[in-house]
């Protein structure tokens, strides 16, 4: 029963208010960011200079869509995956 409400008492996102890094985060650690989504979030990390600051997957993760030309290692967008 204390479960329940502390899981109904969870402040969520409003809709209408734009993603932010942790919930991009969030997404995409869960999964939830579609492939287009995921090269726009890392573009963004990677000209922010973020993705050095955050755990080591995001930089591997970073590098292996450099390596595969969907970005640059300046963050620019090269080319999109396909949804």
């Amino acid at each position: 029963m204390i479960i329940m409400y502390f899981i109904k008492s969870i402040p969520t996102r409003e809709p209408s208010r734009p993603m932010d890094l942790t919930d991009y985060i969030m997404a995409w650690e869960a999964g939830n960011l579609s492939p287009r989504k995921t090269v726009e979030f890392f573009s963004k990390i990677l000209k922010e200079g973020t993705v050095w600051h955050l755990q080591g997957m995001y930089g591997r993760f970073a590098a292996n869509l450099i390596q595969a030309g969907y970005i640059d290692g300046e963050g620019n967008i090269l080319k999109m995956p396909e949804d």
